[in-house]
């Protein structure tokens, strides 16, 4: 048994170099028969295994279907590379780099706590705050990057609230009633203590009440932020990579631009924003005793604890000083990254894409103008002005609002322009290789079940599928099958596609099922049971909130019901053979 349990051990600490090698060869059998559909999967795969162990660098992970495609005859090494520079990839490189800018100065920060002095200082009020900034930030820079700069915030707030709970916990530890037990079987005779006030009874040991665990409040503003992020993520198309993913893919898929940043908020902000309500509730009823406040009709409030987290907030936001020319900067370009995205090409007047007959300008045009304009303009021109003064033999030079050294250590945008290309190709090879058309094939019994049906049945199904394999790389596969089978049954493809990927974004029961689900796991606070007891209910939750938004705002939107002239025709195959006109002589 001994040995037993030190051979598990070993391989336990070889595991990395076994999935490495391993993987590839259990794979193998794959690329026996020579198709292209079963070469494509296992480099899909072996990607997604490496991906998900992480058994190498992410980037060097993201390189390897330039090096596998054109090796087992899926793409030739030119069309793999053109993958890894697609329009969308500058596209979300502007977002980036206004989102960095915005933590290189601290504009996260006041944005923070400027929220949380407008909800209020209890407990549950902070949690809504933090959940809306996380939202709202995530948004417009990737979810893991919002949950990366929001956490730490949230965790010194909750150690400030224990805190606070641990004073008033002191206070009133005199006013409990000492109890002496003579005898460990008997009862304890005298006043009743309600048994979460006491944690232990000994021979002659005294009662000390305990009040609630100091990781309940951080607990519940890991998730709400792990959470938020996720949702916030896919309310944009520049927010989450398999969203980002899903824009490049019915682009150049259908050619055509009826996923705009506009008809896609249309669709994904209200949902979210009920998917987050629901959410806070649920933390509250799990971790903030939501049950017994609302019993007590919320009639016991502390005001001076709350006038201390009050203190304590505007303390950390003076220190942050007042707003610089460089914030107000940041503001007034990431609202002009807005109204750029928002009238590129809406649903309810023409945008200005329209104007160019010959196409050649699009959305990631204006974007890219962003990281240039960050680059140019002063950080604070006064301040530049005055040491020219001093001395106007030197070289007029000034601070720019960002800097490269700032963009390659507070963001590893090469990371993401690797990750985003290995998506792509990933993709496209599907489409390619015809292992989409054939796994579309497979499923062929669902075209007698309803369309609704088929929508309850995917997003149930990727939603369960995220949160081992992650929600990039089943939404990579899902969305060919999806296209396919709706093709065959003439509907409108975004019937399919839209609450998919919406229901990727809800993978919250595990650690690996996202990466905001990493961060929050990673500050060791969280037990996987405690995100997969809140997690599940959440899914079952957002699950059905996003079947209702489909027959609600995508039939607004996307006009779901009608097949598009976009999309392609139904070809009816058939078993005749074509008979000429011939002369028996």
């Amino acid at each position: 048994m001994a040995s037993f349990k030190k051979c598990l051990r070993l391989l336990w600490s070889l595991r990395d170099l076994i999935i490495l090698i391993g993987t590839p060869i259990v794979l193998c059998p794959l690329l026996v028969n020579g198709r292209s559909e079963a070469a494509c999967a296992y480099v899909m795969l072996l990607v997604s295994v490496y991906w998900i162990a992480e058994v190498l660098p992410l980037t060097i992970t993201a390189l390897l279907p330039l090096f596998l495609f054109p090796i087992v005859g899926v793409m030739s090494a030119a069309d793999t590379a053109d993958a890894y520079t697609g329009d969308s990839i500058y596209f979300v490189f502007g977002s980036i780099s206004i989102s960095v800018t915005m933590v290189k100065w601290n504009l996260h920060k006041r944005i923070a706590y400027l929220t949380l002095l407008l909800m209020g200082m209890t407990a549950e009020r902070i949690l809504l705050a933090f959940m809306l900034v996380a939202f709202f930030l995530s948004m417009w820079m990737l979810d893991v990057a919002t949950a990366i700069i929001m956490m730490p915030i949230a965790i010194a707030v909750a150690e400030q609230l224990n805190k606070e709970n641990t004073e008033k916990g002191n206070t009133n530890t005199s006013k409990k009633v000492s109890y002496v037990i003579a005898n460990p079987d008997a009862k304890t005779e005298g006043e009743t203590v309600p048994p979460e006030n006491f944690v232990s009874i000994k021979d002659g040991a005294e009662v000390e009440p305990q009040y609630d665990k100091p990781d309940r409040i951080c607990k519940s503003f890991l998730l709400g932020i792990a959470y938020s992020s996720s949702m916030g993520g896919a309310a944009t198309l520049v927010g989450t990579n398999h969203v980002i993913y899903m824009k490049e893919y019915v682009d150049e898929t259908y050619n055509t631009h009826v996923l705009s940043f506009t008809s896609w908020m249309a669709v994904a902000v209200p949902c979210q924003l009920i998917c987050i309500f629901i959410g806070w509730l649920w933390l509250q009823w799990l971790f903030l005793d939501l049950s017994m406040r609302c019993s007590k009709c919320c009639s016991d409030k502390d005001t001076a604890k709350q006038t201390r987290m009050n203190s304590y907030i505007r303390k950390e936001l003076e220190a942050l000083g007042p707003v610089r020319w460089a914030e107000g900067s940041v503001i007034v370009l990431f609202v002009f990254a807005l109204a750029v995205w928002f009238t590129a090409d809406p649903v309810i007047f023409t945008g200005w894409m329209s104007l160019d007959k010959n196409e050649y300008v699009s959305i990631t045009t204006a974007s890219i103008c962003l990281p240039i304009l960050l680059f140019i303009l002063p950080a604070d021109p006064f301040e530049a002005y005055r040491k020219f003064k001093k001395d106007v033999r030197k070289k007029f030079e000034w601070e720019t609002l960002m800097d490269i050294g700032t963009m390659h250590t507070k963001y590893p945008w090469m990371v993401v322009f690797l990750f985003l290309g290995c998506v792509f190709s990933l993709g496209r090879s599907a489409k390619v290789s015809g292992l989409s058309s054939w796994l579309a094939d497979q499923l062929i019994d669902l075209e007698s079940l309803d369309p609704w049906l088929i929508v309850l049945i995917f997003t149930s199904a990727i939603a369960l599928l995220c949160e081992c394999l992650g929600n990039t790389s089943v939404v990579i596969i899902a969305l060919p099958i999806l296209s396919d089978l709706a093709h065959d049954m003439e509907v409108n493809p975004m019937y399919f596609i839209a609450p998919v990927v919406l229901s990727a974004s809800f993978a919250f029961m595990l650690p690996v099922a996202s990466g905001p689900n990493i961060v929050a796991y990673s500050y060791k606070k969280l037990h996987v049971k405690d995100m997969a007891k809140t997690g599940l209910l959440m899914n079952i939750i957002c699950i059905f909130i996003v079947n209702v938004s489909t027959h609600t705002l995508c039939v607004w939107v996307f006009d779901i019901y009608t097949y598009p002239e976009w999309a392609p025709k139904r070809i009816m195959n058939t078993t005749t053979p074509i008979v000429t006109n011939t002369t028996v002589l």
